[in-house]
């Protein structure tokens, strides 16, 4: 009996030890999708409508669709409000840091605005970027 007594303990003890050891730390995501945008306004100060936004990889060139046909995740142009980046990139985007090229236009206006993207363990994150850009003729 002391035998058997003997085995369980160090069994136990040695799971023990294993579940202890572990060095990766689990975390809960939500379900949330989250989306990042950047409000337009015009050359009076008023949200802007209509503007053309393309995003790219300042590294690459690579362009991202960020609001291509059949997403309704997009806020395009509604109270100047563009949707530049969101969850559903969250696989193509480095978890250490990607730095992008907003632009936008609206005939002869433009804007041109430089953000940073990371993959985090459940959603994008934006390290930098504005809130708000203004359209203006250069």
């Amino acid at each position: 009996m002391k035998l058997f007594n003997f085995i369980f303990l160090i069994l136990f003890s040695f799971l023990l030890l294993q579940c202890s050891s572990s060095t990766e730390q689990s975390y809960l995501c939500t379900q949330e999708f989250v989306t990042y945008s950047v409000t337009v306004l015009d050359t009076n100060g008023n949200p802007a409508e209509s503007v053309n936004i393309k995003v790219t990889n300042k590294d690459t060139g690579q362009p991202y669709k960020v609001c291509s046909d059949g997403q309704n995740v997009c806020q395009n142009g509604v109270e100047g409000r563009y949707t530049i980046m969101h969850d559903g990139f969250h696989d193509k985007i480095s978890s250490d840091r990607e730095d992008m090229i907003v632009k936008g236009t609206k005939g002869a206006k433009q804007f041109k605005a430089e953000y940073a993207f990371r993959s985090g363990k459940c959603h994008l994150q934006k390290l930098a970027g504005p809130d708000t850009v203004s359209l203006s003729s250069n």
